[in-house]
This record gives structure tokens, sequence and C-alpha cells, in this order.
């Protein structure tokens, strides 16, 4: 379980920064998502513990 939840907590970092550097607004983010700016907030905050989300994230920042 540790494991998980330090991935977790490695991904969300790697977001945030990803986010951070590039200055990329999160409304647009949680639009391409599908989902509302301040869930996407409450995800990255609270190190929510679907993995699927982070990767869907990750993947959309890498573009």
């Amino acid at each position: 379980m540790k494991e998980k939840n330090d991935f977790i907590t490695n991904i969300s970092n790697r977001c945030l920064k990803l986010i951070a550097s590039n200055k990329i607004n999160m409304v647009d983010i949680a639009y391409k998502m599908g989902i509302r700016t301040i869930d996407l907030y409450n995800i990255l905050l609270n190190n929510n513990e679907d993995i699927s989300i982070y990767l869907k994230l990750y993947l959309l920042l890498q573009k």
C-alpha cells in the first residue's frame, strides 16, 4: 500500500510541476479531462487513489 501511495504522490507532484513550469491553464486541462476545475484541484491536493486520473492528466500534460 505504501508503494501505491508513493506512486500517487510522485505522479501528482510531477503533474503539478508540469502545470507550473508550462503555465498551463487548469480550467482548460479540467475541461479536456471532462471534470470540473475544483475537482481537478481536489484530486491533485488530496492524492486521489484512482491512478487512472493521474495517468490521463499526465498524458494530457505531455502533449
